[in-house]
């Protein structure tokens, strides 16, 4: 079999220059329209769990794998490691040419992990957190969803959670460290088990003092009290009312738990959180910046044969924002590079031997013959991308008249080019608008543009993944 020749491919563009395959993008986004987890990924005994269940992240494995290629997985570990996981999948393999016939490949179902029915779910879900939100402070807190609560090495992100920043709990920027003081979860039909049993154990382990689970669709809610590290059932008044401990001031309507209307805003909407004594303490405390965030550490993602643990330190860091959509015929999870860290940590949680049984073998070896071009042709590549770059930035000199402008990223790094490297140019004193034109003139060209003086610019260059040299 003829080896890929880089040039035919334009290693730089490998995914832009291909010719739009309009039946495969159409097959993949009725998969996505059809088959997709829940916006949610959480870091649960050193795995990545996407969607509430760890099928949620293999399911999130195949839409990249289907959308950005095989090359976006064997880009990461060593071509000798995912040799090793073939070899055990699919028996003896001689070399990367490699076309002994092997029996007929099946692929995984793993549509079970997709979001499910809705059921009332977002409804409930938005407006148990806009109502918690409106009266969190005067409760002498916040209430907010979506974001990582940490106990121990996990990480969560209940739909709704209350905190004090003080006590047992402190705000970073990316994460709350330690049990919130309530965590309310609305309930998916399809992930049921889910809140019910495996979140209330670790909930009850981890110091959460109040838990209220709500499932839409039974339309039944439990109030939980942590008792002696162990929770317990709670109860309402008479009057519906039920007064969380760990949170002074606060009664819940019960029956205002589901939404009125079916908009949300609306002025005669319900109010399930209800202050009967103000906590309010006049100044709400700012978040702590001494904790993790993303991009802290390098993207170095360790991976072997089996599943490889994944610290917190390292899922903080490397976990973007759970926002799954679709646009170019595939899945998009916050911008490439969003992309890349989640392949590295579902791969980190699968383990290579279970992520080879998502392709037949010929096509996991094709992707290998693929990388090895790349980086047998390392150096011709590096020498285009600069051309390309010097270009680019004499354009950008000339139009805008930039004074700094510096080549950074992949082209600097000391590591071999991958499926996921780009040519980048950083540039300084530029205005919001002129670097919106310059990005648009600068990916024409099939170059990646930074604005140096952006935090998460910064962010990279404090960790050397990315380095500077001025043209």
């Amino acid at each position: 079999m003829a080896k890929t020749n880089y040039r035919e491919h334009d290693f730089l563009t490998m995914n832009a220059m291909q010719p739009p395959n309009h039946e495969k993008e159409h097959a993949n986004f009725e998969y996505y329209d059809l088959h997709c987890p829940e916006g949610k990924i959480e870091l649960v005994d050193g795995r990545v769990i996407v969607g509430n269940s760890l099928d949620g992240s293999r399911l999130l494995f195949d839409h990249i794998l289907r959308g950005w290629s095989l090359d976006a997985a064997t880009a990461l570990g060593s071509i000798e490691l995912w040799i090793a996981a073939l070899r055990e999948v699919y028996g003896p393999i001689t070399d990367l040419d490699d076309e002994t016939t092997r029996g007929e490949w099946s692929a995984p179902d793993v549509t079970s992990g997709g979001e499910g029915p809705d059921a009332g779910h977002r409804r409930v879900r938005e407006h148990l957190s806009m109502s918690f939100f409106e009266v969190g402070e005067e409760l002498g807190g916040e209430a907010l969803g979506r974001i990582v609560m940490r106990l121990a090495n996990n990480g969560f992100t209940p739909d709704t959670m209350f905190f004090k920043n003080a006590g047992q709990n402190t705000l970073h920027e990316y994460y709350l460290e330690g049990p919130a003081e309530m965590v309310i979860e609305a309930v998916r039909p399809a992930h049921r088990d889910y809140d019910d049993r495996v979140k209330r154990n670790y909930y009850a382990r981890g110091g959460v003092a109040e838990y209220l689970i709500v499932d839409p669709e039974r339309r039944h809610f439990e109030f939980l009290r942590l008792v002696n590290g162990s929770y317990v059932a709670q109860h309402s008044d008479s009057a519906g009312l039920y007064r969380p401990s760990s949170i002074l001031g606060l009664a819940i309507q019960t029956e205002y738990l589901w939404p009125k209307g079916k908009y949300l805003g609306t002025r005669d909407e319900h109010r399930p959180f209800i202050v009967e004594q103000s906590q309010w303490a006049g100044k709400r405390k700012p978040p702590i910046d001494d904790g993790l965030s993303g991009g802290d550490l390098p993207f170095e993602r360790h991976l072997d044969l089996q599943s490889v643990p994944i610290k917190f330190e390292e899922y903080i860091s490397w976990s973007p924002e759970a926002k799954f959509e679709f646009w170019d015929g595939r899945i998009q999870i916050s911008g490439e590079e969003g992309v890349r860290n989640t392949t590295g940590l579902l791969l980190a949680t699968l383990g290579l031997v279970e992520a080879c049984h998502f392709a037949p073998l010929e096509a996991w070896l094709a992707a290998l013959r693929r990388r090895c071009d790349r980086e047998a042709h390392d150096q011709d590549i590096r020498a285009d991308w600069r051309k390309r770059a010097t270009k680019a930035a004499e354009l950008l000199r000339a139009k805008y008249h930039l004074e700094r402008i510096a080549i950074t990223g992949s082209l600097l790094s000391p590591k071999p080019l991958s499926f996921w490297s780009q040519p980048a140019l950083a540039v300084w004193g530029v205005s919001f608008e002129q670097m919106q034109q310059i990005y648009k003139e600068v990916s024409a060209m099939n170059i990646d543009v930074f604005e140096a003086d952006d935090h998460w610019f910064q962010q990279r260059l404090n960790t050397d993944e990315f380095r500077l040299e001025d043209l």
